[in-house]
């Protein structure tokens, strides 16, 4: 889907209070900001940082993960007043029960990019324009560990007076990690002095499933085999067709959701489809797709914004009778529509409704 990001950070209101002030002599410049040690604190994952949130009271991160889990948190640093220049985070190994360590990759750094959002949709749960806290942007690179040199750095950046910024710290538990407390630290430096604080997790004597149970459809437009990989690594499933998967992500034994991969060619712009695949054709992406896995296909894109959708009724039940025959679900993201509820043999012509937030009806959703 195109255009919708979700938002990471809650709205401050502002109000700008206009004054006049007469001097008798030209303007003299004030003092240089002091420099001096940054402050740091700790927040969990789900807490949306905002840039000008104050200082919280935790210095020490407090996770739990299972064996094969990845658990998360923010480490959260500000200058108050002052600026800060060169500004860099260090998180230590976590050592482990009978001296044993988590592996040096088990720790993945990001900073956290605030991008400025003009307007949102007028949607339960969005915080207003404003900046927000939502590309993160990695220390190294995900798939080699190099460094990464690229024009919006992680590393020695500036941050002006009385802003905060987020780092997130992945933590991944491998699968074989001998349950019990892990220990260790985190560092933040900055050009005025540095600041620290402790990690500590907690790793429960249990292993999640390698393949997860969730199953989704995150798209990558640029077909990109890095954007896949980190995709699945995050136990997220790349909607890329199953064609054109790295093959070692196909026999990774993570993925529980494949794209068939024919596109109608229909979307809020084009209110027309192409005929559908073969059942020669369908047959072969279904060959490709790993077994064990749902396989769907993803035909059509925002069609109800087209000039009149409804012409294009015909066509999506041909298509779903094309993917039914080879046990491919269809996919189309619209509203959940009753005339397309039953194909006229008792099977639903869309099966997967992916709904945008402003058109969501819960009814519908319940009778879908």
């Amino acid at each position: 889907m195109t255009g919708r990001h979700r938002a990471l950070a809650t709205a401050v209101g502002v109000i700008v209070v206009a004054a006049v002030v007469l001097f008798a002599g030209p303007l003299r410049p004030g003092p240089p900001a002091p420099s001096g040690p940054p402050t740091a604190w700790v927040e969990d994952a789900l807490v949306r940082v905002s840039a000008h949130d104050p200082p919280g009271p935790r210095t020490t991160a407090q996770i739990t993960a299972a064996r094969g889990e990845t658990e998360s948190f923010q480490i959260v640093t500000t200058g108050g007043g002052r600026p800060l220049r060169g500004v860099d985070l260090e998180v230590s190994r976590l050592g482990g029960p009978g001296g044993v360590f988590l592996p040096a990759g088990a720790v993945s750094l990001f900073r956290e990019q605030f991008v400025t959002v003009p307007a949102t949709l007028p949607v339960a749960g969005s915080a207003g324009p404003g900046d927000y806290a939502d590309g993160l942007v990695p220390f190294t690179d995900p798939a080699t560990g190099a460094p990464l040199h690229g024009d919006i750095p992680a590393r020695g950046v500036s941050v002006d007076p009385h802003r905060a910024q987020p780092y997130w710290v992945d933590v991944a538990v491998p699968r074989d990690a001998v349950p019990g407390v892990y220990r260790g630290g985190y560092t933040l430096r900055t050009a005025g002095g540095d600041v620290s604080g402790q990690v500590e997790l907690t790793v429960l004597d249990l292993v999640l499933p390698a393949r997860p149970a969730l199953t989704g459809a995150f798209l990558n437009s640029g077909g990109r085999p890095a954007v896949d990989a980190e995709l699945l690594r995050n136990g997220a499933m790349p909607g890329s067709p199953v064609g054109g998967l790295d093959p070692a992500l196909r026999a990774s034994g993570r993925l529980n959701a494949v794209n068939t991969g024919f596109y109608s060619g229909a979307d809020r712009d084009t209110c027309a489809m192409r005929p559908p695949p073969t059942p020669g054709e369908v047959d072969a992406a279904v060959r490709e797709a790993p077994a064990g896995t749902s396989r769907y296909n993803y035909t059509a894109d925002e069609i109800a914004d087209c000039d009149d959708h409804t012409t294009l009724y015909p066509a999506l039940r041909d298509w779903s009778r094309a993917l039914h025959r080879a046990g491919v679900r269809q996919l189309v993201t619209m509203a959940p529509d009753p005339v397309l509820f039953d194909d006229g043999t008792g099977a639903p012509v869309v099966d997967v409704w992916a709904s945008l937030p402003m058109d969501h009806d819960p009814a519908l959703v319940d009778a879908a």
